[in-house]
């Protein structure tokens, strides 16, 4: 895909689709920056491709750019439906800048609006899950499953909500399931490993290691993906390579304080003083993102009143 772009864009320099399916391949390999560059030469070239707008203000988010995430998913050209995570999109990004009753109620809206929304089916439990409202969680968990709108995000939630009822069995086959659906997925194999009914051999942690740390060495992978080496370097001995890992993590953007302080698959790396020092760090980031927001002509009508 990135090679029938690319030839496209030497005949045609201009070619705003040809951008943005660069900018998707490049998405799709976990290249950030390169997949940024092009998505944003996408919207130059055409301001009204909202799609290739959205899929830059994600990019934004994931590196921790929350206000301009926001305030790019609020500046939409076209229909405003066109995008189809764009609402959750918006949602998330109030969610993770502490504006949780303005997220709550367009995360509650979608998913009742939208049953067939595969975004909405997993945004709305995992907004419940990071409030810690735990029986509400498994409750839309349960309703989106019936949706069947399959998604490896749905079962690694199942077997997250699992382990904090001290399921062991039940988050064995929950992150199982998601590496069925997703078996090219890095994230959802590690979790079948780690959680499986025989431990990882020392061999199979060190060799996922060094294939993580080599991804990272290219530039690849986003920075929500070092916690999954995190949790390798932990299965392996090595604690302090995870808490390392844990703040590279957070110090090239990842900003899901409430993620990091709920998930189980966290809990003892999280309690570790090293990591309440990133985590520090990620809230006096966020909290100087959400001054910017309340004092921006452009914040949503919801945060009129909003602290």
């Amino acid at each position: 895909a990135q090679r029938e772009a690319e030839t496209v864009l030497r005949a045609e320099p201009r070619n705003a689709g040809g951008w943005a399916a660069l900018a998707y391949a490049h998405d799709c390999r976990g290249d950030l920056a390169a997949a940024l560059k092009a998505y944003e030469k996408a919207v130059a070239l055409d301001p009204a491709n909202d799609p290739a707008r959205a899929s830059a203000a994600y990019l934004y988010q994931e590196q921790g750019r929350l206000a301009e995430a926001l305030r790019a998913n609020l500046d939409i050209h076209g229909d405003p439906a066109r995008p189809r995570f764009r609402e959750v999109q918006i949602a998330r990004e109030l969610e993770l800048l502490g504006f949780e009753d303005a997220a709550e109620q367009r995360f509650r809206t979608s998913f009742q609006l939208y049953p067939d929304n595969v975004f909405s089916n997993i945004a709305w439990p995992r907004h419940l899950f990071l409030q810690g409202r735990l029986r509400e969680a498994q409750e839309a968990l349960d309703e989106a499953m019936a949706r069947h709108t399959p998604h490896v995000d749905l079962h690694v939630l199942a077997g997250e909500l699992a382990l904090l009822r001290g399921d062991r069995a039940a988050a064995q086959a929950a992150f199982e399931e998601a590496h069925r659906l997703r078996p090219q997925m890095s994230f959802p194999a590690t979790l079948a490993m780690l959680y499986g009914g025989t431990p990882p051999s020392a061999a199979w942690l060190d060799e996922r290691i060094a294939d993580m740390q080599r991804q990272f060495g290219e530039g690849r992978g986003f920075p929500g993906d070092r916690l999954e080496l995190a949790l390798l370097q932990e299965a392996r001995g090595l604690r302090a390579d995870a808490l390392r890992s844990l703040d590279a993590a957070v110090q090239a953007g990842y900003s899901d304080r409430a993620y990091l302080q709920t998930s189980p698959l966290l809990h003892r790396l999280a309690g570790d003083p090293a990591a309440a020092v990133a985590i520090d760090a990620l809230s006096r980031r966020v909290a100087m993102q959400r001054a910017q927001v309340l004092a921006a002509g452009w914040r949503p009508a919801d945060l009129r009143g909003a602290p």
